[in-house]
């Protein structure tokens, strides 16, 4: 051997590294890989189950399907009931979401389940005594009481092995005869089973006693991390069916809201102990928050005790501190799910409905009257009227049992929830400032009050915020957006819910509309009224939809925004039978509809706020108010206006030259447009109204932001012979044929007697229109 190479061994010996590896071959290191790498195998097992289980939803199988699968898969790998059941509540949670919410639940369910890092700190710990202090400090005596502790390995047997009575009789439950004898994790935390281990390793494994200060910082840091553990080891614990959970664990997944996985849930035996349903007023219970009822103490300890149920350490509520006592309002032997309907006034293709009838015995409708929507800036009554429409109709498909109450939503909400004793409160994602800023509160009132919040899709064809360009939040240009959009996976429309089983009887109390002046020719508003508009026209005039739909007389648009804007309409189930008709032209404006709504949601101010640029206004309360009344000379723009006075709707080519003629012949600031629509539209949406403003004035997603609508050029082509125009302008009836887009070029006296006033443009065109 070469001199250099022994000084080199000589050196070497002296090494970390070395006598690491030395240490590894004198205890039996390979015998201890086989043990962590086999601990490990037995804690990868839930995830083996959630694979399957999503295997399971993309192939359809559900319910007893997926039973059999896990069941099946259970007699090839070792687990427990635990497992079993941890799956089976993912399916719930996980299989209820679209496709990106899902991937980031099952991420959280796979970190939360396995215990992975959990089983190796305990196999390391009995080789080495290498893990954490909590693992080798003194354990509860099972009690939960912190100042009955005791020292693991403190009695011994034979072989200085821990007497029988020593351990904890939970920890037999989880491990080997052998392996119970290894120190076991703080109590709620669940360990995974290990091998038999040889006597010589087992008396090695024994951890040694731990000096006094070194135990008093144990129970210290046990005491910090009780409530951690506790509510970790909540994911663990069996679910009984469907039951609704109390208390959750929230995991951020989306934007607008959160998703929130099952926790436990503390009242399952005693609610099936209870009689029938029955719902008491609101007044049965006078409590204040906060404060329980005289002898509600003795009568839920009595009760803990009867079950015989142990409870987690340091009582039922010590694991979540701050979160309030549910207080009961009504007695229930059913599960019950709310249903909050906002901007999705139908039964067919409801997801938010759907996943609440599958999920829950009974179902509770609940719409409530926000301040916002009845004292807000944008009150308007034609949008009102058409809202209490929709409404009846909705509650004729309920069969009269939708509940309608007035307040702040989230308030409103937790309260019908209490009352019914409700688990959980199903409603559909949006995008509007205000919209987001609900979903904010009535995810904190949830998680205060201890009710899962559940949002889901339904107001757009695809969910905003699920399609996203390279390296950005949201898509600015239309093009890239119709691309993804297209090519992106669709969900399937859900169908009506058969034999659904509401809950009847609580009050309910809508309140008065405020007294206004509406349209005189406005639509009917419902579902009912909207799906026979939505069949009619797909069956005779989506095939001229492309060659018509700029036509300003002949009206071939579809009319059907006011019953998407109120959700009387599945816009998922409107694009896929257009789709299937040929109608992509059609299809492609629902697109433009979906690109506003995720824009919107990535810039909630869009409604007040310039997207890209801004540009400077001029303020004329004369000429706003003129356009406003359609008295602007101009007779195609005022022609827009009085239409959509009368009728609280406007073609979309009209409405493309009034603002244009606001914005970028007046100069006049889009906002005060964009408002005025909202006070008349029945399809006034925050999103499509403010960004198709923005795009007309330049300030927001349109590629060429000098564009500019010329109205005379527009009329000639899109209402060459002034039938538009007679329709809605009744001073200018008379005038045949095209001369009607240009009356001040009458004879003088033709003119007086019009009584239609003279266009007076101002701005940077100079007082006169643009050559035609």
């Amino acid at each position: 051997m070469p001199e250099s190479l022994k000084r080199f061994i000589a050196w070497a010996q002296g090494t970390l590294p070395f006598r690491l590896v030395q240490r590894y071959g004198e205890d039996d290191g390979g015998i201890w890989a086989t043990v962590i790498a086999w601990n490990g195998l037995t804690a990868i097992f839930p995830i083996a189950l959630a694979l399957v289980a999503i295997s399971g939803f993309i192939l359809g199988i559900v319910g007893v399907g997926n039973q059999a699968v896990i069941n099946e898969v259970a007699r090839a790998f070792p687990s427990n009931a635990n497992a079993q059941q941890d799956a089976l509540a993912a399916l719930r949670t996980i299989g209820d979401k679209p496709l990106i919410f899902a991937l980031v639940a099952l991420a959280g369910y796979l970190w939360t389940a396995s215990n992975l890092f959990g089983a190796m700190e305990a196999a390391f710990d009995a080789v080495w005594h290498c893990g954490p202090p909590r693992l080798r400090a003194a354990e509860t005596d099972g009690t939960g009481d912190d100042g009955n502790l005791q020292r693991a390995g403190r009695h011994r047997g034979r072989h200085g092995r821990p007497a029988a009575a020593a351990p904890p009789a939970a920890r037999h439950t989880q491990l080997g005869d052998r392996s119970a004898q290894l120190p076991a994790p703080v109590r709620g935390r669940r360990t995974s089973r290990l091998p038999p281990l040889p006597d010589h390793l087992l008396r090695r494994a024994q951890p040694k006693a731990a000096p006094g200060p070194d135990l008093a910082r144990s129970v210290v840091r046990r005491r910090r991390v009780r409530a951690i553990d506790a509510a970790l080891s909540a994911l663990h614990r069996p679910q009984h069916g469907h039951q609704p959970v109390r208390q959750a664990v929230r995991v951020p997944v989306h934007p607008a809201g959160v998703l929130l996985l099952p926790g436990p849930d503390h009242h399952v035996r005693r609610r099936a102990q209870r009689r029938p349903l029955r719902v008491r007023g609101a007044a049965a219970d006078q409590t204040s928050p906060g404060r329980r009822p005289a002898g509600s103490t003795a009568r839920r300890t009595a009760a803990r005790s009867s079950e015989g149920g142990a409870q987690p350490p340091g009582g039922r509520h010590r694991a979540l501190r701050g979160l309030p006592e549910l207080r009961r309002q009504s007695v229930t032997s059913v599960d019950v799910g709310v249903v909050l309907f906002t901007r999705d006034l139908r039964v067919h293709d409801h997801p938010a409905l759907a996943a609440a009838a599958r999920s829950f015995d009974s179902v509770l409708p609940l719409f409530v009257y926000d301040g916002a929507i009845l004292g807000g800036p944008h009150a308007a009554p034609n949008r009102l009227r058409f809202l209490e429409q929709s409404l009846q109709d909705l509650n004729r498909s309920l069969r009269g049992t939708l509940v309608r109450r007035s307040g702040e939503t989230a308030e409103e909400a937790i309260r019908a929830a209490r009352e019914v004793e409700a688990g959980a409160i199903f409603m559909s994602a949006d995008v509007s400032a205000f919209a987001q800023r609900r979903e904010r509160q009535m995810s904190a009132a949830c998680a205060d009050a201890g009710i899962q919040l559940r949002t889901f899709p339904g107001v757009t064809v695809v969910p905003s915020g699920s399609l996203h360009p390279t390296g950005g939040d949201h898509f600015r240009v239309f093009t890239p957006y119709l691309r993804a959009w297209a090519n992106a996976r669709w969900r399937k429309p859900e169908p009506p819910v058969e034999r659904l089983k509401t809950v009847s009887g609580l009050r309910s109390a809508p309140p008065p509309l405020p007294a206004a002046s509406v349209s005189p020719d406005l639509v009917e508003g419902g579902e009912t009224a909207g799906r026979a508009r939505m069949d009619l026209w797909l069956a005779s005039s989506l095939r001229d939809y492309a060659l018509r739909r700029d036509e300003l007389a002949a009206d071939a648009t579809s009319r059907l925004s006011p019953y998407l804007h109120f959700g009387c309409v599945s816009p998922l189930e409107l694009a896929l039978r257009a789709q299937e008709l040929g109608g992509d032209d059609f299809v492609r404006q629902l697109c433009w509809r979906d690109f506003h709504h995720q824009v919107t949601s990535a810039f909630p101010s869009l409604s007040w706020q310039d997207y890209r640029r801004e540009r400077r206004w001029r303020h004329d309360d004369v000429a706003l108010e003129a356009w406003k009344r359609g008295r602007t000379g101009i007779p195609v723009v005022d022609a827009g206006m009085r239409q959509l006075q009368r009728e609280g709707w406007m073609h979309n080519r009209a409405r493309l030259l009034v603002a244009s003629h606001l914005t970028r012949r007046e100069e006049i600031d889009w906002r005060d447009g964009a408002s005025h629509f909202l006070d008349l539209l029945l399809d006034g949406d925050i999103a499509n109204n403010s960004g198709n403003w923005q795009w007309v004035a330049g300030t927001g997603n349109d590629t060429r932001p000098n564009r500019v609508f010329n109205p005379l050029r527009q009329a000639e082509h899109f209402d060459p012979d002034g039938d538009y125009v007679r329709r809605y302008v009744p001073e200018l009836a008379g005038i045949t044929g095209p001369a009607v887009h240009q009356p001040w070029k009458l004879e003088p006296g033709v003119r007086r007697r019009l009584d239609y006033p003279q266009p007076a443009l101002a701005g940077a065109v100079g007082g006169g229109l643009p050559p035609g």
